[in-house]
């Protein structure tokens, strides 16, 4: 469904990124893992086209999109949490969620998935995203990237700093959403990225290192020291 060929990415003259090629199969958790700095988020970041790769290929569905504007991206399906969330804190959770239906092309908003993992969002609907919890703003992120018709989700450290009780929903969410929707995901959380995925890719100093499923990260100690074990 994406994939990824052989991608250089720099920031400035900084070379980054040396040749990443990745797959994302349809309805598969893919784990992307590897120690803080070594390029995990500069990927996920080449794959929407904010740090476009200076060499390289992204095809979506065969379709290539190396060079296609982020807003093209979120239309034809992918969404993308960063890091930093992207939500809008001086705007309502509605607003929010209205703002991601705009820019899919889906005026009047499709908000069931968003409200199917996230019934708790209802209520906030008029509240001031910056005055929800942390827990709640994260929900509130992937719910707005899941707004019209999501074929690849990519989440960028979906559980960072979250209390055990909002880990659980996140996690219960994202095995929820992945029934229908690939997901990309960078988790420095292992033990649960690997109860997660189907598939690991193992980053290095801008490489991949290691592709593979969970049960070989964990019966490999060679693979693991390139891990912050959780």
């Amino acid at each position: 469904m994406l994939e990824v060929r052989d991608i250089h990415t720099f920031y400035g003259d900084s070379h980054i990124l040396f040749g990443v090629s990745l797959e994302i199969k349809e309805q598969e958790v893919v784990a992307l893992l590897g120690r803080n700095g070594v390029g995990k988020t500069t990927t996920l970041r080449s794959i929407m086209g904010l740090t476009p790769p200076k060499k390289g290929t992204v095809l979506m569905n065969g379709e290539d999109i190396t060079h296609e504007p982020i807003h093209r991206r979120a239309k034809i399906g992918i969404g993308y949490v960063p890091e930093d969330r992207g939500i809008f804190p001086g705007l309502t959770v509605h607003e929010n969620l209205t703002i991601a239906a705009d820019g899919v092309g889906a005026p009047g908003g499709n908000y069931e998935d968003a409200f199917k993992f996230f019934p708790e969002l209802g209520k906030y609907l008029p509240s001031r995203a910056g005055r929800l919890s942390g827990g709640e703003q994260q929900m509130l992120a992937v719910a707005r990237a899941l707004v019209g018709t999501k074929h690849v989700l990519i989440l960028d450290e979906p559980t960072q700093g979250l209390a055990p009780k909002v880990v659980d929903r996140i996690t219960h969410a994202i095995k929820g959403i992945s029934k229908k929707t690939s997901i990309l995901m960078v988790e420095q959380n292992t033990d649960l990225a690997l109860r997660l995925a189907d598939r690991v890719y193992i980053m290095r100093d801008g490489n991949i290192v290691f592709s593979g499923v969970p049960q070989q990260v964990r019966d490999n100690e060679e693979v693991q020291s390139y891990l912050v074990i959780s």
